[in-house]
């Protein structure tokens, strides 16, 4: 009584899309017979035509064996050999079967036994045309049928170029870390005990390793006495191999004596065989695959067992973001403020991006509510952000030093110091406070600025805003965030955008979900909020990604608005604004720092070649300006310098403006720009000497001051010829500011 199960409607189908083939294929392909386990045995006209550059012999008629599983044509068809001739070519496994596709994803079910046929056919012509190894086919690892349950190995670190070049084959030795769950990690290779890093204890041991000459086979044998005979045959006497085996084993023995093992952590014996990379493969890497060959001495039997191993060293392995933006991260320092909805996100983001260390900061414990949207555990409620992130993100990859800091980051970014030793500065505090101390300490760095990146939701989450500020830049996040909302108020698709982040009135409703004194916050959900983090961070390292020369005229500082699914009528989903940067004044009486945004500048110049066409410029002229004063910050912006008003009048030793005129435009301006914009101060010129003030434009201004609130002195000179010099060389004149504070 046969027990096979009949054969599927799959496998049926395979058998009948084989024979329509042997129909259309002009004879090249016969089916020549079926058996009910699935197995189908075809043969394929090669031709008699022999090349002597062929990489093996083909006879006219080869023959193949389709094994189909139940699944078919959801799983992939397996191609069998049916003799020895092709062991050893690429793509032949154990010697018998061709593996034609690189993975399952690679197969396409709704191609079948054509897509399956096409392969094969166009194996067997680079077969026979000496193609198939040519120098654009990849790196093939010999195959081992690794056992995972044994144990797993993770390579990480080159081998020595002294254990790779001498020409001959030797022997190398591995320290080996038993990290636990049978995980192992390669930490160093040794050329000689000289080169041990530190004091080998455990749970760290030695591992022996065969480095070969020549390329090994295309898979790996299955037997005992297959491998040693193979072995041999690349220069490795058994003794030599036996000696240095036992010779690590008896070490290992010794140096856990009295320690307690597990079968998760102990030190598993076991035998690396390092062979280059085939010739076919363009310029020969010598150490191109490692396997670990278990050699257990109480284990009898001709079987073989290998671990599975992972080779991450990054000359055999290309990252999966190598081409993207966030390869920029690769090998750098970051400071992450804020480890909540979106610092979180984006610190692990940088981490699995390859960057050397980050520095997470929060003051912050984890609670129950924010569980909603912040990646953290049950378990975690009562700990610190900061430590538990950190913990957490340590165990991503070994080769990232990520620092958990419980720190109020106000007290972190009054520290240039502290600041200069980062590649990139993300603040994702959503912390007024943070954003004015990073851009009071930014633009107060005299030496290495780094980027800085700020991140936030809008109170319902519809949209996110992203500033990037490069090392280059005038101004920092709130500077971005401003300029962000001037821009804003000058454009109706922007609307949006200043409702949800720059309310006017100030939004009264806030959100706090737990009752009491907790902070105001903003609904959002965990997908949410990945979207956002992800996607600003992405923007900010395409920038960064980007070469950009230390020039004033590109623009150095930017803003990235995102709308979300909901929000897109309102706008395009993805927006990006950027700007040039100010002319910067260092003010001389209190030390806070004068942006005088480019319009600005070219409306002081526009005025003094007005007078000059009209009157001459021994007259002085002047004006008003308008913008704001931050003392916060310490930061005056200059944002508009309008001419005079009509009315105004100018002599050789005095200008006088209309105030009327003037309120009605800061009246104006204000209301337009929602407060961003205001009466900042005054300027004029000084035609003939420095641009000293004189004791009535400090008494004037003093008295403005106490009667208006803090005012700007903004007085140009430099002496005869320097105002020409600037109207018509654009060479910049001499400057003197004050600010003025009422007392």
């Amino acid at each position: 009584m046969s027990t096979t199960e009949p054969l599927t409607d799959g496998q049926h189908r395979a058998l009948d899309e084989l024979r329509y083939l042997e129909r259309v294929a002009g004879g090249r392909v016969k089916v020549e017979a079926a058996t009910d386990d699935g197995r189908i045995d075809i043969t394929i006209y090669c031709g008699s035509d022999r090349s002597k550059d062929a990489d093996a012999q083909l006879q006219a008629w080869e023959p193949f064996s389709i094994l189909v599983g139940r699944r078919y044509p959801l799983e992939v068809p397996a191609v069998q050999v049916r003799h020895r001739r092709f062991a050893g070519l690429p793509h032949v496994v154990w010697g018998e079967y061709l593996c034609l596709h690189v993975g399952d994803n690679d197969w396409d079910p709704g191609r079948g036994m054509q897509g399956l046929l096409e392969r094969l056919l166009a194996w067997l012509d680079h077969v026979a045309t000496g193609t198939l190894t040519g120098p654009d086919l990849p790196w093939e690892p010999p195959i081992a049928r690794a056992i995972p349950q044994l144990g797993r190995l993770i390579i990480r670190p080159e081998l020595p170029d002294a254990l790779v070049t001498t020409g001959e084959p030797h022997i190398a030795l591995a320290v080996v870390t038993a990290v636990g769950d049978r995980k192992y990690e390669l930490r160093q290779w040794l050329t000689g005990p000289d080169d041990l890093q530190s004091t080998l204890d455990p749970p760290n041991f030695l591992a022996v390793g065969v480095i070969l000459q020549r390329p090994a086979d295309y898979s790996y044998p299955t037997r005992r006495a297959e491998l040693l005979a193979s072995l041999r045959d690349h220069g490795f006497s058994l003794g030599m191999m036996q000696e240095l085996t036992d010779l690590a084993l008896v070490g290992n023995v010794k140096l856990w004596e009295g320690v307690p093992l597990s079968l998760e952590t102990w030190p598993l014996p076991f035998l690396l065989v390092i062979s280059p990379s085939p010739g076919h493969a363009g310029p020969r890497h010598p150490a191109a695959h490692v396997a670990a060959w278990y050699t257990d001495p109480l284990k009898q039997g001709d079987e073989l067992l290998w671990l599975k191993v992972y080779d991450r060293r990054p000359s055999i392995v290309t990252r999966r973001d190598h081409s993207r933006p966030a390869h920029w991260l690769t090998g750098q320092r970051i400071l992450v403020l804020g480890c909540g909805a979106l610092g979180a996100p984006v610190a692990e983001s940088c981490v699995r991006a390859g960057a050397e260390f980050v520095e997470c900061v929060d003051n912050r414990a984890v609670h129950p509510g924010i569980l909603v949207r912040q990646p953290y555990r049950y378990d975690d409620i009562g700990h610190a952000k900061a430590t538990v992130l950190a913990e957490r993100l340590r165990g991503i990859t070994p080769e990232a030093t990520v620092e958990g800091t419980i720190s109020n980051a106000i007290d972190l970014v009054a520290d240039d110091g502290f600041l200069a030793q980062f590649d990139l500065v993300v603040d994702a505090t959503a912390n007024r406070s943070v954003a004015v101390g990073l851009e009071r300490t930014r633009w107060t760095m005299s030496d290495r600025r780094p980027p800085v990146l700020s991140v936030m939701v809008g109170h319902d989450c519809e949209r996110a805003i992203g500033t990037l500020a490069l090392p280059s830049a005038t101004g920092g996040g709130v500077d971005a965030l401003r300029r962000l909302a001037l821009a804003a108020g000058e454009d109706d698709g922007w609307q949006d955008v200043l409702d949800d982040f720059f309310p006017d009135p100030p939004r009264t409703e806030l959100f706090q979900p737990e009752p009491g004194c907790s902070d105001p916050t903003f609904v959002g959900s965990a997908m949410d909020m990945s979207a956002f983090a992800g996607q600003l961070l992405n923007d900010a390292l395409a920038q960064l990604a980007t070469p950009v020369p230390v020039n004033k005229l590109v623009p150095a500082l930017s803003a990235t608005v995102l709308r979300s699914t909901e929000a897109v009528g309102s706008g395009p989903a993805v927006r990006r604004r950027q700007w040039r940067g100010d002319m910067l004044l260092t003010e001389a009486g209190h030390r806070f720092q004068v942006r005088v945004d480019p319009a600005a500048s070219a409306g002081i110049r526009a005025e003094i070649e007005r007078v000059a066409e009209f009157k001459d410029l021994d007259c002085e002229t002047g004006g008003y300006l308008l913008g704001q004063i931050d003392q916060a910050s310490r930061v005056v912006w200059i944002t508009e310098a309008p001419p005079p008003p009509p009315g105004s009048e100018a002599t050789a030793t005095s200008v006088k403006l209309i105030p009327d005129f003037v309120r009605q435009v800061v009246a104006e301006r204000r209301a337009r720009t929602r407060g961003l914009v205001d009466w900042v101060g005054t300027w004029h010129t000084h035609p003939h000497s420095e641009p000293n003030p004189s004791s009535l434009d400090v008494s004037t201004a003093a008295g403005l001051a106490e009667e208006r609130g803090a005012l700007l002195l903004l007085i140009v000179g430099g002496g005869p010829g320097r105002l020409t010099a600037w109207t018509e060389h654009r060479q910049q004149p001499d400057f003197h500011t004050r600010l003025f504070l009422p007392s």
